[in-house]
């Protein structure tokens, strides 16, 4: 699920084939998050759930994580525009994996592609 001020732009779910969501950056507020839930049938009792941003050149541009199944995983999309702006940038990749205690993670998955515009 994908949500801007309190307002649900999109929901993905397993059998989702188009991932992607296009933003006007002009309209994109300093408030504007990003908030992204993953789970799936076999929950992780030990695990850190864990949100990567990616650019489209794979530069890591943030991250956010959570020791709770199901929770809320939330990045600044304002922030993630600023260093868009930067890099000259035009897509944000959020990728979802696990983490256990041990230091094993699964591996990363793509759950939302945001195209800015």
């Amino acid at each position: 699920m994908c949500t801007t001020t309190k307002k649900v732009i999109a929901k993905f779910n397993a059998v989702s084939e188009d991932l992607t969501i296009n933003l006007p950056l002009n309209k994109i507020k300093k408030e504007d998050k990003i908030v992204i839930r993953h789970g799936d049938d076999t929950p992780c009792h030990s695990c850190k759930f864990i949100l990567l941003v990616r650019d489209e050149r794979k530069r890591k541009l943030g991250i956010a994580e959570t020791k709770e199944f199901w929770g809320k995983l939330s990045i600044s999309l304002s922030d993630l525009v600023e260093i868009v702006k930067k890099n000259q940038s035009k897509r944000l990749d959020f990728y979802y994996f696990e983490k256990e205690a041990n230091g094993e993670a699964s591996s990363e998955k793509l759950v939302l592609q945001v195209v800015l515009k």
